[in-house]
């Protein structure tokens, strides 16, 4: 997995343990582009995801 990050694999070997990637963006952010964008709203929902998951994951 992470075959274009690929630091993804040496923090795997270092650490021991897989990564886990959480992806925020939609489609219309267009990533990479002339135009793109990313909505506050999706950056603030995106952290209360990580702090949702980090409370629950055990």
């Amino acid at each position: 997995g992470g075959g274009s990050i690929c630091v993804l694999a040496e923090m795997r070997n270092i650490l021991g343990a897989d990564p886990l990637l959480m992806g925020f963006g939609l489609e219309r952010d267009t990533i990479h582009s002339p135009n793109e964008s990313y909505l506050l709203k999706q950056f603030y929902a995106g952290i209360e995801s990580i702090t949702l998951f980090y409370q629950y994951w055990k």
